[in-house]
């Protein structure tokens, strides 16, 4: 088992199917309903390309943000215990997130309630295409020079 996958019983997988399928983002261009597993490990992605210096541009940097948004409306559609399980896997995500980046004053281009922290997060050292689109919508300082 990957450390992102936690072990689900069968009922635990047929309710986020269940809630997935009610979904736009739930279901692939194929009309796939996509897994839980799925969601974890894009945001695992993205928590170790902003580790690394997350370097395309900012749609793409919060259209990644997105499925953090994504996983925080699994988590408020399943039962307490699944919700458990469930963050024990986010949790770390989240916190490795918060280290490897800083608090921007404002999201990029996308509209987000301040209770989606996700996206009022920029990393450290974001690669120089999203520097440069961050630098662009006033979310940092242009790099001097």
């Amino acid at each position: 088992m990957d450390a992102i996958d936690p072990p689900l019983t069968a009922a635990e997988e047929y309710a986020i199917g269940a809630f997935l399928r009610t979904t736009a983002w739930g279901i692939d261009r194929q009309g796939q309903v996509r897994s839980l597993a799925f969601f974890l490990g894009r945001y695992a992605d993205l928590v170790a390309g902003v580790e690394d210096g997350f370097d395309y541009s900012i749609y793409e940097y919060e259209d990644d943000l997105s499925t953090r948004r994504c996983l925080n409306e699994i988590l408020a559609a399943v039962g307490p215990a699944l919700r458990t399980k469930i963050e024990e896997v986010v949790s770390p995500l989240d916190q490795r997130l918060r280290v490897a980046s800083i608090q921007a004053a404002q999201p990029g281009s996308t509209q987000a309630d301040p209770a989606e922290w996700w996206f009022y997060r920029i990393p450290k050292s974001p690669g120089p295409e999203l520097g440069a689109d961050l630098a662009n919508n006033g979310i940092v300082p242009p790099e001097p020079g």
